[in-house]
């Protein structure tokens, strides 16, 4: 077992935070190493859920696909390590939808503005869409990208 000198805990009238602080920050040692693979653990367990919801959902629209043209209609940051969200908006029966996509990695994408992509939506719930720019896309949804888009994507990497 780990021992180490613990100061005098705050006192009650301090707060009851301060004291609880004091608390984890004293079991710290004893507790470190379980901790981290509980954080580890729970970010695994995340990241697999989301990956069968990502599943779900293409399955879901590969099952009743349908195809519209998106046009791109801005940009936001989803981080400081150069992540965006892409905003588009596609039409379906006269109604418009917008939806955006995560895009990772540091390149710029502000040219992008303006500019027209396929997107592959299920006809039944047009909320459940998808942006298709890169290979990836057209490989997930199984849609022959067109050669346009080869040239760009290209460019693109």
């Amino acid at each position: 077992m780990l021992s180490r000198k613990l100061s005098q805990p705050p006192s009650r009238n301090i707060g009851s935070k301060l004291f609880f602080w004091w608390a984890v920050y004293s079991l710290l040692p004893c507790i470190q190493m379980p901790l981290f693979l509980l954080i580890l653990l729970l970010v695994i367990i995340v990241m697999v859920i989301r990956r069968r919801k990502q599943k779900k959902r293409n399955a879901l629209i590969i099952a009743d696909p349908a195809h519209s043209v998106a046009n791109v209609t801005g940009f936001r940051y989803a981080n400081k390590y150069g992540g965006k969200w892409i905003r588009y908006e596609f039409q379906v029966d006269n109604t418009v939808f917008w939806s955006e996509k995560k895009v990772h990695g540091s390149r710029q994408f502000n040219y992008l503005k303006d500019c027209r992509f396929p997107v592959i939506y299920c006809k039944h719930n047009p909320l459940m869409n998808a942006l298709l720019i890169t290979d990836t896309d057209f490989n997930a949804f199984q849609v022959q990208q067109p050669e346009e888009l080869k040239i760009f994507n290209k460019k693109l990497s």
